[in-house]
């Protein structure tokens, strides 16, 4: 799955809006883990 998606990336550009955008859902689920006392240890 991740070979084909690096696949279809063509440029660094690419790759880092990717992680940024990642980066912020990530950030968005663990305010919302904390808002609702979820525990997400890793």
């Amino acid at each position: 799955m991740a070979a084909k998606f690096a696949k279809k990336d063509t440029g660094r550009s690419g790759s880092h809006e990717n992680i940024a955008f990642i980066r912020q859902m990530l950030a968005e689920l663990r305010r919302v883990a904390e808002k609702e006392n979820a525990d997400i240890n890793d």
